[in-house]
This record gives C-alpha cells, structure tokens and sequence, in this order.
C-alpha cells in the first residue's frame, strides 16, 4: 500500500520525505485512529477498523495510510527551518519581590512560554488535504456522509467560518466538521484552481516570514482566503438548493422525539414495543461519549442505565435485562478492550459478562441463553457466539482478508443472522444460517450503500439506503415483493428498528446531530423524488477493488531506531537578564527510549542545564534526571576604611532516578531516589588583593515513593474549566541531609572547613483536587483543592520548611512568608464560563473560551501554633490556540491576603497580588 501511494503523494507536493518513513501498527486498545509524526518521519496506527456515524465505509487500511503518508509529505513541505527545528520559543520569568535573606530571588509570579513554530498549517487545510489525498485517489471520497454534514450546515445556515475551520476544541460534531468543511474545500480549490494550487500553498506556507495561510493562499491563486471562502459559501448555496427542491416539497420523517444531545443513535425496541432503548451523548461533549438510555413512551422520559456503552443494545425476550457493549480495562498497562455487559433492571445492577473477548454488538438469538457478538483480530472482523451459562465462546466465521463486519441482526423466520460487510466501499448486507453457517449475500451492491437492516413483523426488512445520494428508510418484502422508500429526508434516515405493532424507530440526522424519530405506520414514496435522483449512485461508478496481494520483499527484525536530534531555540528573560539557549530532544521510534534536555546561559554566565532521559523497554519505566545551574552574584562592602569586593558563585546539582509503573490506566506509581549538592564560592578583593573559598552548604540524599492518579471525563473546555472528576498526588520521602551551619578549624592541617548539621526525617506531602459542575447551571464549576504536609522532625532548619504562599499555595501573600513543618491548606475555586468555543481571531492567537474565576483559601504553614491565614482572589481565564495548532492558556490572577501577620520582621497582607501565566494550558 505504501509503495503504491507513495509516488503519487510525493509527486503532487514535489518532495520525497528524506530516509524511509515509519509505520508502527499498534492493536493495543480497541480504538481506531492514525496519526503522523511530521518531525520524526513516522506514522503510527490503530489496527481496529473505523466504525463512525459521520463518516461512510471505506477499506480501513488503504484509507488511513494514505491519509496520514499525505500529512508527512505536505507537512514536512511546509516546514519553515527544515526537520532539526520544530519550534522556538520566547519565554519570561518574573519573581515576587518578597524573599527570603538566604536565596537570591523572590519565587515566581509571572511565567510565560510562547511558541515560534516551525510549521504553520491550519486543520481545514491539513485535514482537507490529506482527504483529498491526489487524483484518481479513491480510498477515500466525498461519500453520502460527508455530503449530509456539508449539506445539513448549508441547509440551517451553519457553514464553519474560516476561523472555525482553522482550529480543534469543539463539541458535538464541531472538530469533524473541522475535517469535513476543510475536505470541501479543498476539493472547491482543485475543481476551480487545479490540483497544482494545493501544492503552491503548501510551498509558500513554508516561508520564514510567514505566520498565517492568507499570504499563502494570495500567492498561490491570486485571491484572498476571504475571496476564496466567499466563492466557495456561494457555490455550496447554490448546489444544494438545487438538490433539495425536490427533497422539500416531499420531505417524509416521521415524528422526532428525542432532540437532546447531537448523537442520539441504535435505537432498540423492548419486547414489549413501549419502550426502547438507545445510545446518546446528552451531559456530554463529545460526540463518540454515549451512554445507554431507554426511553419510555407511556411517561415521555429517558432514563440513563449504564455509561460508555459504545454499540447497539440487544434485549432479553422478557424484557427485564438489556446487553450492550463497553470498554473494560483490559491489562494492567490500561489497556482498554470490548466486553459485553447485562443491565436486570430488576436488580438495578450492571454486571460485566465477558473478560478479554473485544465483544461488541451483540445480539440475543432465541432461549435467552446464546448471544452473538463480533470481534475484531489482527484488522478483521468475525462472528462469535457466547454461550451464557458456560460463557464460553465459539468463532462460526472464518474471514481472514481484512472484511470489517457491522451491526448484527436477528431474523426469527429463517433462523440466520443478519449484517452488514465492507470489503473496499460500501457496505453490503449477508445472512448467516446458524445451523450450517453459510454465508450468503442478502443485498450486494458496489456502487451504493446498504446497512443497517431491521426484521419487521410480517418478514420485511427496513434498512438505509443512500443510492439517490442521501441516506434513506428503504423496506423491502422477500416473501411479497412489495418495496419502497419510507422517508425522504434532508439529512439522513439510519439504524431502524420495528415492533411488533409496525412502529419504526430509527435515528435521523437533522440540524447538526442525530435524533431518535417515529414512523407510526409505512408510507411508501415515489423514489424519483427520494434524494438527489434515483440515478445519483452512478457517480460511483468502477471503482477499483481493493488491494489484497502480498509484498514478497524480504522482512527483517526490528532493530533500535531513533529520530534525529531536534533543537528547540529559545530566548528567555529570567530576573531581568537575557538569556538565550535552546531545548533537545530525541526518541526512539517505538518509544521505547527518550532524551530530552536543554542549555542557556546569560551575559554574567548563569548557566541553567537539564538532562531527562526514559527507558521504557520494560513494563516499569526506568528514568533518570540531571540538573545543573549555576548563579554569578557581585556585591561591594566597606570594612573600615577599605572597599571590599565580593564575587559570589553559587552552583545547584541534583540528580533524580527511579522507576515508574502504570496501573490500570489511571495510576502511576514512582520509586526513586534523589542526591542534591549546593555549593557556594565566594571571591574576595580588596586593596587590588584576593582571596577564595569554595564550599558545599546543603547535600541531601533522599529516597521516596510517589502515587499519582487521575480520573475525569473528557470535556471540551476540561484544561480551562475542569468540571468533573479529581485528582490525586501523595509523596512519601526519607530525607537525609547535610545543611551548613558555620566553619571549623581542622586541627589537623589547621585549615577553615565547614560544620554541617545533620538533619535525618520523613516528609510527606499530599494534594488532591477535586471538580464539580454545578447542577442547574450552563457549565458553572467548583473546583475543591486540598494540600498538606509533614515532617517528622520539627527542630530544623527553615531551609527544609514547607512553604505556603505564592503562585502553589496561599495566593494572597508572598511565597516565604507563611513557612513552618506542618502545612494544610483548603482553596474553593468557583468558575463561570463567559464566552464558550467562540473563534475570535486575535493576531496569531484564536480566542475560543473565557473564564471568570473567583478564589477561597484557608490555611497555614506552622512550627508549633496554627494560625490561619485567608486569602480571596478573582482570575480570568482564556483559552484557545496560536498560530492554529498550538493550544494556549492566559490566566490574570488577583488576589487578597485577609489577614496580617508578622514574619521574619516584615509585614504580611491586605494587599493586592497579581499573577500572570501565558502556557500551553492552565
């Protein structure tokens, strides 16, 4: 496949990526994805075949290796300073003024990291592109689903805007409108301009001075982006009014009776034709986030039943239990795979009944007893069967060509199974007879669509159909010949199912999502009215099947491969000094090890070096970190009548290793070990004399265990606005310390050496958050932040004792001056989103989400008495992306301290402190 593809790509953006590109396959978790590492030359993906209801069937391999070699090669294009430089960056540290008289600098009030990258391609385009793939490319194409998004939006006025096109971050079907609005017009570009200007494009987009797509675009066809969305507004306006005239003045679709959420799909009657039950998105984000509902037609009502169902329910004969499918934590790695599960609506209870299998759309077979289900292995889908009382599990299908099977049905009549194969595009409906397991085709087409197929009372079938070019309720009758359309709608009619009454249920795309609508009784339509025309599927006519023969070239086992070395400039201003340098970074190809560090140094020679390295061949990853900075401090003094001088050098060395083991997913457990050294040496000078000293003033030796863990449902807006879940982070240390405490004379050479105190105790040191959506609210939230700290031993040092202010703790007073052995402290954050995936161009920057933000805290850092300190705060948040691709947090926080309090002979509170941070996230 790669071979086959690779000259057209190369030979459309003229360029060939240098060396050979990577492709990993990974089956580690159910999940179907790819993506392409530009910088590293490599691709990695997912093995599962794709199974999505916003997007047609297509041979799942072919497509996405073609998708994502399409990536490397037009990415690597438009890179600005070749493959070494991914990035640069500009950043700035600034420090409360507050300190305390043993360090140099006040802690950190101000951090700011902003990217210059290295590559500038908006998502509509790379996205767009990469479906287009080249011409006469057919493993993807404008299909029935992509043309019902494009067409749904046109038809309610809701076309993506440029800028909403140029970034991720949004709800419901938003990010694969990114996808599918960037396809269109890409396509528009070739169809107008030829398929030569998506080249040009990415060649001017690899300019040094350019840090948007617009010049890119005038360059390239000699219009503004503006121009060019305008044109391509008004064509798609005109097309699909042309379309759906016809469509308009016969639209038949039933009663829709549930609208919440924009994925409402699998719509499965109870035995009892009063309820059904279904899979919706509503409380959630995301369109793929379903949970299990059953809807009550007597009440009018949904009541959720189980979350993360992620297939069609499938119900016991009598009514009181319902099966469906989710995905379990497989391995200890977190690994998450299909398994069956069973709802007794009884017991209220939910009870897994598969460990391991990948089981997923099952379907009761008669006797309560047996279920079907499908699995996939090494990219193909077969037929289980799973006995439930023994629950032991029997394959009854043999594919091995890579054949993707879909939503199984059950037909009473004739005793087989029903369901829907894809071999190359399309899908086609088979029957499998469970006596004799012989597979037979029921509708075999190759140039349109049909899935989905319900068994109806009197022995029809109800299916969707997209041959007229929009995805209808076709039913057909083997035993009377009796056949017609029963919807014809301006999005799309899928995933029937009849009752015993003739009710059809089904799931109907309309204005932005999926549906659940009713038909009370058949109603056959004339089909040169359905769609765009009965003819429509003509289009797709002799396509080329698909590509099944072997590679005969030689294998050869893996050997350790890594990326090149990337460098990362950056110019950083850190207490008021300049001070450039430069990150690096490099992996190797699985993973398996990586090594990442950096440099910069000053004018006054400040040097900040670090060194991280991975290894993660085995289940517990090995890690070492190196970190070594040193600081050039000048002063001047007057001893009697002379001027002294005072070069004073300070250097901090520390080394960290251990191992880290993942559980389940969630979990991290850290065992390591620390050795830290801070040495001072100090230059004198006096009357064109000098004299110096060197010595080391604190060495600790530290080992530890840390449990980190964290447990959320994704959201949208989740990195400004956590609204759920928490978090959870314990570090147990034993501390074994050397600090300075004055000098002695050796009476053995009769020379100054230091005298250190020995300081041997345990620290431990907790912090858990907890977030919460207010009920009865558009997203307002409440985030509950708990730290504490011990130290069995209370007689050292201040150097050792924690500290409660600034930036990580009590924001309304400085970071040294709540100090002591013993630390809580309680903070309540309560946040209300103003502007929610909004597109508000700013420069480079894309604004897509506000928050205001007010702050409790309560708490004390102490030695021997607690005396609590308050603080109360307001902060802004704003989120969104720069330069399209890079995701950007901008927090402005201010702050209070409600109580004053001497320490260390200066006053504390009642003041106002600000903060800022500009980040990759919050």
């Amino acid at each position: 496949m790669a071979e086959s593809i690779y000259p057209h790509v190369t030979g459309l953006y003229n360029y060939e990526p240098p060396g050979k590109t990577h492709i990993i396959f990974l089956d580690t978790d159910d999940f179907s994805n790819g993506i392409a590492y530009a910088y590293d030359n490599k691709i990695e993906i997912w093995t599962s075949p794709l199974e999505f209801e916003l997007r047609g069937s297509h041979r799942w391999l072919q497509n996405v290796m073609t998708h994502e070699f399409t990536h490397i090669v037009s990415i690597q294009k438009a890179m600005r300073f070749g493959m070494n430089i991914p990035a640069a960056y500009l950043q700035w540290i600034g420090y409360e003024k507050e300190k305390r008289e043993d360090v140099l600098y006040g802690y950190p009030r101000t951090l700011v990291s902003y990217p210059i990258p290295g590559s500038i391609v908006p998502p509509w385009l790379a996205e767009g592109i990469a479906q287009y793939m080249f011409e006469g490319a057919t493993h993807d194409f404008w299909d029935t689903h992509r043309d019902m998004i494009l067409r749904d939006r046109i038809l309610n006025g809701d076309l993506l805007t440029l800028t909403e096109m140029s970034t991720f971050g949004k709800t419901g079907i938003g990010n694969e409108s990114a996808y599918n609005s960037g396809f269109a017009l890409a396509r528009f570009i070739v169809f107008k301009y030829g398929e030569g200007a998506l080249a040009k494009i990415i060649e001017n987009l690899s300019s040094p001075f350019g840090f948007s797509v617009d010049s890119a675009i005038k360059k390239a066809m000699g219009i503004s982006s503006e121009e060019l969305y305008s044109d391509f507004e008004q064509t798609l306006e005109q097309r699909y009014g042309l379309l759906t005239e016809g469509i308009k003045s016969n639209e038949l679709k039933g009663r829709i009776i549930v609208r919440e959420g924009t994925t409402n799909i699998h719509p499965v009657w109870a035995p009892d034709g009063e309820r059904f039950a279904y899979l919706s998105n509503r409380d959630n984000d995301f369109f793929s986030q379903t949970d299990l509902f059953v809807y009550s037609l007597a009440e009018g009502r949904s009541e959720k039943i189980a979350k993360g169902v992620v297939s069609a329910p499938t119900w016991k004969l009598s009514g009181d239990v319902i099966y469906y499918s989710k995905k379990s934590r497989h391995n200890r790695q977190g690994s998450r795979w299909f398994d069956i599960y069973e709802y007794s609506f009884g017991k209220e209870k939910e009870n897994r009944l598969t460990k391991g299998l990948r089981s997923f759309s099952a379907v009761m077979l008669p006797g309560d007893s047996l279920l079907a289900y499908l699995a996939v292995k090494d990219g193909t889908h077969n037929v289980f069967l799973i006995n439930l009382n023994s629950e032991e599990s029997e394959q009854i299908t043999g594919f091995d060509d890579g054949r993707q099977l879909f939503g199984l049905a059950y037909d009473p009549t004739n005793s087989w199974l029903i369901f829907d194969y894809l071999e190359n595009h399309f899908r086609n409906t088979a029957t499998l007879h469970l006596k004799d397991s012989t597979f037979s085709n029921l509708f075999a087409t190759t140039e349109w669509d049909e899935r989905d197929v319900a068994v109806a009372p009197d022995g029809g079938l109800v299916y969707a159909d997209d041959r007229s070019g929009v995805f209808n309720l076709n039913y057909v009758n083997p035993l009377t010949g009796e056949q017609g359309f029963v919807t014809n709608v301006l999005g799309g009619a899928f995933m029937p199912d009849v009752n015993a009454d003739g009710n059809v249920v089904f799931s109907l795309y309309e204005d932005g999502g999926y549906r659940i609508a009713i038909i009370d009784s058949l109603q056959f339509i004339a089909s040169d009215v359905v769609g765009y025309g009965p003819d429509y599927f003509t289009r797709f006519a002799n396509l080329p099947g698909p590509m099944k023969e072997s590679n005969d070239s030689e294998a050869n086992s893996y050997g350790d491969t890594f990326t090149r070395m990337f460098l990362f400039p950056k110019i950083m201003i850190d207490y008021g000094t300049v001070k450039p340098g430069f990150y690096f970074y490099s992996d190797e190809i699985l993973n398996k090890l990586n090594v990442f560090g950096g440099a910069s140094i000053n004018l006054t020679q400040d040097s900040d070096l670090f060194l991280l390295f991975e290894f993660r061949k085995f289940y517990p990853t090995v890690y070492t970190e190196i970190f070594h900075l040193t600081r050039n401090v000048s002063e001047s003094t007057e001893y009697i009548v002379y001027d002294l001088d005072y070069d004073l050098k300070f250097r901090l060395f520390q080394w960290d290793a251990g191992i880290k083991f993942p559980i389940l997913g969630v979990n991290e457990i850290k065992i390591y070990g620390s050795y830290q050294n801070f040495r001072e040496a100090i230059k004198e000078r006096v009357e064109g004399q000098f004299g110096k000293i060197g010595f080391d003033y604190y060495i600790g030796k530290h080992a530890g265990i840390n449990w980190t863990t964290e447990v959320s449902r994704a959201t949208v807006d989740g990195d400004i606005n956590p609204s759920n879940g928490f978090s959870v982070n314990i570090d147990l240390r034993r501390e074994r310390d050397d600090f300075l405490s004055g000098f002695k004379i050796n009476e053995d050479y009769s020379t100054l050496q230091p005298d250190y105190t020995e300081y041997d105790f345990w620290r431990l040191r907790a912090g858990a958050k907890v977030h919460f959506t207010i009920p009865r609210t558009d997203k307002w939230t409440t985030t509950l932040h708990l730290q504490t700290g011990w130290m069995s031993r209370t007689d050292v040092d201040s150097f050792f004792y924690f500290f409660g202010g600034g930036m990580p703790g009590i924001k309304g007073y400085p970071f040294y001056s709540i100090e002591g052995s013993r630390m809580a402290i309680a903070s309540l954050f309560f946040r209300i989103p103003l502007i929610r995936e909004r597109h508000i161009p700013l420069g480079p920057f894309i604004l897509q989400n506000i928050n205001l933000g007010l702050v409790g805290q309560i708490g004390d850092a102490w030695i021997g008495t607690v005396s609590p300190k308050r603080s109360v705060g307001f902060q802004m948040r704003f989120g969104g992306f720069s330069f399209y691709n890079y995701p950007t947090g901008i927090a402005v926080e201010f702050h209070r301290g409600m109580d004053k309090f001497t320490s260390l002979d200066e006053q504390y509170g009642r003041d106002v402190r600000t903060y800022f941070t500009l980040l990759f996230g919050f």
